[in-house]
């Protein structure tokens, strides 16, 4: 919070007749300026006053005190400090601030100040949880631009209210979705394959077979289990028309490499083999919306999971 600053005023300049008050042109000298006109102050320390912010005349020390403690209230309502979570406004005056605050308050908000960012904002931030790592900017500059990218801070800045707040709602939408698809890439995928019969193409070291998936997604490094939930061996490989591939989707066909077992022993043309996975994967997947919950029943069945 800045403190309140005392000014001894020098000198009242009205603008001549019809004359724009930031023009710098002729201005009039007056001795006492009445509400509601435009007037130019002269005196020490303008340049720390905050634009938008109230001044007072005072006659006394006591007068002066009593005021100084009635803005430092006034800026406490306003301001907010060291929540622990959420994103960080700041503002050039106590109005634009209170804007601030009235179109973010559906979301969690760890700091609310006037005045450009400061570092201890940025060291903040970095702690922050990446959808709550903002800093948004209303008729402030921000002057840390290297440290916020190599942060990875999202800072949004700008002198149109409503468009800081559309460019936030976009932004966390993209981050949503960016969470969403890493999400999908990272859970567990689960298939029933079935080994078909006349497409041994090597029977061991790595043995090598074509596959028809019949349910879920095939994906390498799958490990694969029969009916009685044995692990029979790793997918290596998958080739589909002499093309190495990620992934099988149902009814695809393709050939594949199998660790650790030999055709005709370990498992045999025509077998049903299927994922294999532990409980705490099963656990996390059953709550998944986008698995293919008949398989995932079938599979849980196999290995006795509760």
């Amino acid at each position: 919070m800045q403190n309140p600053i005392e000014v001894t005023i020098r000198a009242l300049l009205k603008p001549s007749h019809l004359q724009d008050i930031r023009a710098e042109k002729k201005f009039i000298n007056i001795r006492e300026v009445s509400a509601a006109a435009g007037v130019k102050i002269i005196g020490k320390n303008l340049d720390k006053a905050i634009a938008g912010a109230n001044f007072q005349v005072i006659s006394s020390e006591k007068e002066k005190q009593e005021l100084i403690e009635k803005i430092r209230r006034k800026e406490k309502i306003i301001e907010i400090e060291e929540q622990k979570q959420g994103i960080i406004l700041r503002a050039g005056n106590i109005g634009s601030l209170e804007a601030l605050l009235n179109l973010f308050r559906g979301y969690p908000i760890k700091r609310a100040k006037i005045g450009v960012p400061t570092k201890d904002d940025i060291v903040t931030l970095e702690d922050i949880s990446r959808e709550n790592r903002i800093l948004i900017c209303f008729n402030v500059e921000n002057p840390f631009e290297n440290e916020v990218k190599e942060k990875n801070i999202k800072v949004i800045q700008g002198r149109v209210i409503y468009k800081l707040y559309e460019e936030f709602l976009e932004w966390r939408e993209k981050l949503k979705k960016e969470e969403e698809e890493e999400r999908r890439k990272k859970m567990k995928k689960i298939a029933k394959v079935r080994l078909l019969p006349g497409y041994v193409f090597r029977q061991s070291n790595p043995a090598i077979i074509g596959v028809e998936v019949l349910g879920g997604l095939l994906t390498t490094e799958a490990r694969l289990m029969n009916k009685d939930g044995k692990i029979v061996g790793e997918i290596l490989q998958i080739q589909k028309e002499g093309e190495t591939m990620r992934e099988l989707e149902k009814e695809d066909r393709a050939a594949i490499s199998i660790s650790k077992v030999t055709i005709g022993r370990q498992v045999k043309e025509g077998e049903i083999l299927y994922t294999f996975l532990t409980k705490e994967e099963y656990r996390n997947l059953r709550s998944q919306e986008e698995i293919d919950k008949e398989l995932l029943e079938e599979i849980r069945n196999i290995l006795g999971y509760l």
